[in-house]
């Protein structure tokens, strides 16, 4: 899965990753962003979870906190963007 997203830019993986959470009500897109982050952590990808948590999975107990966690962090890593 990972060679595959690398293929993707950061709109097209999160477009991807989110549509996981509406459609299927599925968690592992958030899953495998954070094990993205874990390799390589960057604002970017932060972004992306935010984006998973507060928009597909935001109906999930701690959806919106969670969300409200990345967001601060991809700040933390890049405070210009």
């Amino acid at each position: 899965a990972k060679t595959l997203m690398e293929k993707l830019s950061d709109k097209e993986l999160s477009e991807v990753l989110i549509g996981l959470g509406f459609e299927n009500d599925n968690i592992l897109g958030y899953v495998f962003i954070n094990s993205l982050i874990a390799m390589n952590e960057t604002a970017e990808l932060h972004s992306i979870a935010c984006g998973i948590l507060s928009s597909g999975l935001c109906h999930l107990n701690g959806g919106y906190q969670g969300a409200l966690f990345h967001a601060r962090r991809a700040l933390e890593l890049d405070p210009n963007n």
